[in-house]
């Protein structure tokens, strides 16, 4: 437990650009991205934000098409936080969290609206219109946190989306009419395909530090600023595709737009970074095949 002497320095030190780790408010600690960690996915990544550790995992597999987008894939979205990863994650409290930070995932991805596909192309996911399509399973995993986990599961799904080898479909008619064409899969990885993750955004969430915005806060730093959090879903343009805010207290307009214009320029940084990462891994993959 912190001293109230010791949150209201960690905060001013926020506010002043002189933070315990020497970085100033609006910096992240460093990045680091590990592809195609868990064999038996389809796709998948490791993130790293300073201390903070999640793994994302991608899995298809073919099954019908919702009734309403008969020509369109369908995404799950799935959180669990380990009990090992911080001492709050015990009981209920982990199971709400981890339920809150998938509904962000999916609002960023899917941008709130499975008509729409947000970021994603679904109708890229449809096999045999209104009869089978892919199902999409992104499930996280929060393995060490300290701070910014919402922020380092959305880069972890971009990178696994990156990652994920969809298996090429061979479809073949079926001699009754009436009967259903038959399907199947091809497990050939050299005939998989891959999904567009270019206009997948990333979630930066800021915070009030004695009235100033800041990023990427550990899990002291966010002990010291209990204002609300702001969850700003960004892509590799700086266009903002989802908001959402955490927490009751109020806030002040000037400060949600000064936060707004942060993440719109933090954003494209990010997705620069995940790509840069994603791209090095996958040709190093490919020159070792």
């Amino acid at each position: 437990m912190t001293s109230k002497g010791q949150r209201r320095y960690a905060a001013q030190g926020i506010a002043l650009g002189c933070r315990a780790d020497g970085r100033a408010g609006k910096d992240y600690r460093p990045l680091q991205l590990e592809l195609a960690v868990v064999p038996q996915a389809n796709g998948s990544a490791r993130c790293l934000i300073g201390a903070s550790e999640v793994l994302v995992a991608v899995k298809v597999e073919v099954n019908v098409p919702e009734e309403d987008f008969p020509d369109q894939g369908v995404v799950h979205f799935s959180v669990e936080c380990s009990p090992c990863a911080s001492a709050a994650f015990q009981g209920r409290g982990a199971l709400d969290l981890g339920a809150d930070m998938a509904g962000n995932l999916r609002r960023s991805v899917l941008g709130g609206s499975a008509s729409m596909g947000g970021s994603l192309d679904l109708k890229a996911l449809c096999i045999i219109s209104g009869s089978r399509c892919w199902h999409v399973h992104v499930d996280g995993l929060v393995i060490n946190a300290d701070g910014s986990l919402l922020d380092a599961l959305s880069i972890a799904t971009r990178a696994a989306l990156t990652d994920l080898q969809i298996p090429r479909v061979d479809i073949s008619p079926s001699d009754d009419p009436e009967d259903e064409p038959e399907i199947e899969l091809d497990d050939d990885p050299e005939h998989a395909a891959s999904l567009d993750a270019s206009r997948i955004p990333v979630v930066v969430t800021l915070a009030e530090a004695e009235g100033r915005p800041a990023v990427d806060l550990t899990a002291d730093e966010e002990a010291s600023c209990p204002g609300p959090r702001v969850h700003v879903a960004v892509n590799g343009r700086g266009c903002i595709c989802g908001l959402h805010k955490q927490g009751n207290a109020p806030l002040q307009l000037e400060a949600l737009q000064e936060m707004l214009a942060l993440a719109q320029q933090l954003g494209p940084r990010l997705c620069k970074a995940v790509n840069a990462q994603c791209t090095a891994q996958l040709h190093g993959r490919r020159q070792h095949a």
